[in-house]
């Protein structure tokens, strides 16, 4: 690399770091004097959700093939769920699907995890994600912890 050009790139990463610190709040909510504890209830209605690509990986299929899936999911405000998705696996659409079995946990920071089983469908393990409330409780951020790499949001309907 030519040393101007070094020097600009280290001049972009420092100003980057520089006002990335500006930005970032380094205080906590408490800090702040907000401090919202959120529960089961705060999630608790029916949401609609989009999410690809992603990938179903090993052991669930033999080798990694593209993914993508739109659906609703209802919570009851007490750790049970309800889904039901479309999923688009390499190409071939399958569903709607409906859960079997679902539940759910939020954390107070608005961090939580869900837990959905499928009797039909492409997918017979168990189904993880780890979720994070945003925007004011009218979204979810999730990504899949397992058997799918992959992320998608949820906006309250």
């Amino acid at each position: 690399m030519k040393p101007n050009v070094a020097l600009g790139v280290l001049a972009v990463v420092a100003t980057a770091v520089v006002g990335l610190g500006r930005i970032v709040p380094t205080s906590t909510a408490a800090e702040r004097g907000h401090q919202e504890a959120f529960d089961n209830a705060s999630i608790k209605g029916v949401w609609g959700f989009a999410g690809g690509p992603g990938f179903l990986v090993p052991p669930a299929v033999p080798k990694a093939v593209p993914t993508a899936g739109a659906g609703i999911v209802e919570f009851d405000g007490a750790g049970g769920c309800s889904l039901t998705v479309i999923i688009n696996v390499n190409g071939t659409s399958v569903g709607p699907l409906t859960s079997a079995t679902c539940t759910y946990s939020v954390n107070p920071n608005g961090m939580g995890s869900s837990v959905a089983q499928f009797s039909e469908g492409p997918i017979q393990d168990p189904v993880p994600v780890a979720f994070v409330i945003v925007d004011n409780k009218k979204e979810l951020q999730f990504i899949q912890t397992a058997v799918i790499v992959g992320s998608f949001v949820a906006r309250r309907q």
